[in-house]
């Protein structure tokens, strides 16, 4: 339908001339309402109204407007219907008593063009369906419903506008006009009712993320073993939860240790890395240190050769209290040898105890003079 160019300025008069407030009675103040226009034809039974035929708007089973058809220079069938409200709501509309088969969405100054339509049948109200049938949200979410009639003749229309909505638990979840507000930790029936026929949806109310935490705060492991860290949520109805699997994990230094999604973490290389699980923005962290394994080294009589390990070696001179019967002692040179022109050479030989702070290509040669024995090297 072309809209008329006088309905065009009506719209833009109605903004220019809307009242902020209004004195309802002597000391009482209205809050403001502003105008919006629904304009279009109506039909009944696919056929045209005739001029005169009344046009009403409807909210939450409210009449907020009313006109007539052929109005003005209008059409016979057409109509331009002022709503004045103080806040966007879905409007639901009547062709004489006739439920017409469409709803819009008011807007403030703005017109909406809608063509009504509406049967006569006396189909009779059988069953509502509540959709969707669950739902879960978070408290001070809402979650939208929609009531979907059935009648005896197999049709169906939404009369979620014409609907009572009910919450089985106004603690746990409020609902208006099929929008349901999360309150508190728990679940609420949601019922709309129209004509003693009622359809019915469940809602959970789940409450909320106030804290993380990771557990061991610390740990240490040796390079290519790993930890398993733990992430427990706090909620606002003080109950605790397993986040392991829900939460982001990351490793501060990945050359160091990665850390999976399940918060399982590798060692890769010595150094300490922060392992952190982050879930609903909020944040914690542990302390993972890796280490090398010490590594034990059968001395035999003669020259041992101990590999780079990387680390400062203290070395005992000698080895006491072993043997059979704890006797025994070994006497223990030893020294650092570097990898020169495709020789070793040695230097710097010590008898007695000591330290060796081996290079990277250096060996440590330890020669041993006596039984065999075992030690550790860190």
């Amino acid at each position: 339908m072309k809209v008329p160019k006088w309905l065009s300025l009506l719209s833009l008069v109605v903004g220019l001339v809307a009242t902020v407030f209004v004195l309802a009675t002597p000391g009482t103040v209205r809050a403001a309402t502003y105008p919006g226009i629904f304009y279009g034809t109506a039909q009944v039974d696919g056929v045209a109204v005739d001029a005169e035929t009344a046009i009403s708007a409807w909210v939450a089973s409210e009449e907020v407007a009313s006109t007539t058809t052929g109005e003005g220079s209008l059409d016979s069938d057409a109509f331009a219907l002022t709503v004045e409200l103080a806040a966007p709501a879905e409007v639901s509309f009547k062709i004489g008593e006739l439920l017409a088969n469409e709803t819009a969405t008011w807007v403030q100054y703005g017109a909406v063009e809608i063509d009504l339509t509406a049967s006569t049948s006396t189909a009779l109200l059988v069953s509502i369906a509540v959709t969707p049938a669950t739902a879960s949200i978070v408290e001070g979410e809402t979650q939208q419903f929609v009531a979907t009639g059935t009648y005896d003749d197999d049709s169906t229309a939404d009369v979620h506008a014409d609907a009572v909505w009910t919450s089985s638990d106004e603690a746990v979840a409020t609902v208006v006009v099929g929008v349901a507000t999360g309150l508190a930790a728990g679940t609420s029936t949601i019922t709309a009712t129209v004509d003693s026929i009622s359809g019915s949806a469940s809602l959970e109310v789940t409450p909320v993320l106030t804290g993380i935490a990771v557990t061991p705060a610390t740990a240490s492991i040796q390079v290519g073993a790993t930890q398993q860290f733990t992430a427990t949520g706090s909620y606002s109805d003080d109950s605790t939860a397993d986040v392991t699997a829900d939460a982001v994990w990351t490793s501060s230094d990945e050359l160091v240790a990665s850390v999976s999604a399940g918060g399982l973490a590798t060692g890769l290389a010595l150094g300490t890395a922060s392992i952190t699980a982050t879930l609903g923005g909020f944040s914690d962290s542990a302390t993972l240190s890796v280490v090398v394994a010490p590594t034990t080294v059968e001395l035999v009589e003669g020259v041992n050769v101990i590999p780079y390990t990387g680390a400062t070696t203290s070395l005992p001179g000698a080895l006491t209290n072993i043997g059979p019967d704890g006797s025994g002692a070994v006497e223990i040179i030893w020294a650092r040898a570097a990898w020169t022109d495709g020789v070793w050479l040695f230097y710097n030989p010590v008898i007695g105890f000591g330290t060796l702070s081996q290079l990277e290509n250096e060996k440590a040669y330890i020669i041993v003079v006596g039984q065999a024995s075992t030690w550790e090297l860190p």
